[in-house]
């Protein structure tokens, strides 16, 4: 059974399903129907993941394997494998895009008990950015009804007596850790930044990957931008009771073009706004420049 080989490790909000979407359409690249298994985290927090009360991952593989999923807990080895089978020959590359490996303490060394030969792709976005769109999302879900500024004093709080947990809003901004938690493991890693994502320059993207897979990216298209939270948030509004009406309509009657354009209606309603005062931004700026200080380092961008 082939193994895993390549893992996009994060971190999360900073264009991971663009990227992995962008490299499922290579042929010499396999991405699996659950694009975040989640593997190699032992407990995965409801913060992170908490699916509807009927699915079934059991079911799932029983019954609607390989019907693609954003994101799972594949916990079983033989799941997990599973998850890679379909593998064509020409398919050098075989991808894990769980965004929260960067994050989480433990995933480097589990990833090379798993494949020590294992190459790893890292995409950085400014860490308060990232914090932002993690925050917004989680509110356009539902999960989040605090504001911005209880969450970042209350984060603050945590950092200061040690409490604060590696799946936090901040503590997920944290890139160093993670970042050298990998080097440490294993020999190959890249590091990609975001902004050259949001300016779409498919030369800059397609040399650098190309160059670290050895493969050619020529022939393809540039990477596009895909939410992937309109698309969770949307299933989360088709599960709620509140809103039953939406979703006979959603189901039964609507392209899905338009189950987009009428979904916008209910998620531009529902967003925070985002403000801090000036001290706790300050505050929270120097502790992202003591724990992400490689986003900020032209080093951390060459290809090793």
């Amino acid at each position: 059974m082939a193994q895993v080989n390549l893992f996009l490790v994060g971190a999360m909000r900073a264009g991971s399903t663009s990227v992995a979407t962008w490299l499922a359409a290579h042929p010499q690249i396999f991405v699996g129907p659950i694009k975040e298994p989640n593997h190699f985290i032992v407990q995965l927090p409801k913060a992170l993941y908490e699916p509807d009360p009927r699915f079934s991952l059991e079911t799932y593989f029983e019954k609607e394997f390989p019907k693609p999923l954003h994101i799972a807990h594949v916990v079983a080895p033989v799941d997990y494998e599973k998850l890679y089978q379909n593998v064509d020959r020409e398919q050098r590359f075989l991808l894990d895009a769980s965004a929260a490996y960067l994050a989480y303490p433990e995933a480097p060394s589990r990833i090379h008990a798993y494949n020590p030969s294992a190459k790893i792709l890292v995409i950085l976005r400014n860490p308060m950015e990232r914090m932002i769109s993690h925050y917004k999302m989680n509110v356009g879900l539902g999960k989040e009804k605090r504001t911005f500024q209880q969450i970042v004093r209350e984060e603050l709080a945590h950092y200061q007596n040690g409490t604060l947990r590696w799946y936090d809003y901040m503590a997920m901004s944290f890139y160093d850790a993670g970042l050298e938690g990998f080097k440490q493991y294993f020999k190959e890693v890249m590091v990609l930044n975001f902004d050259d994502l949001k300016k779409n320059n498919p030369h800059i993207i397609s040399k650098q990957v190309g160059s670290f897979l050895k493969i050619d990216f020529e022939d393809l298209e540039s990477i596009g931008h895909y939410n992937a939270s309109h698309h969770v948030r949307l299933k989360s509004i088709l599960r709620s009771g509140r809103h039953t009406w939406i979703k006979s309509v959603f189901s039964k009657n609507l392209s899905s073009a338009l189950k987009r354009r009428v979904f916008r209606v209910f998620i531009t309603k529902n967003e925070k706004a985002v403000s801090l005062d000036l001290l706790t931004q300050e505050h929270l700026q120097r502790v992202f420049r003591e724990h992400s200080s490689v986003y900020w380092s032209q080093e951390t961008y060459k290809i090793r």
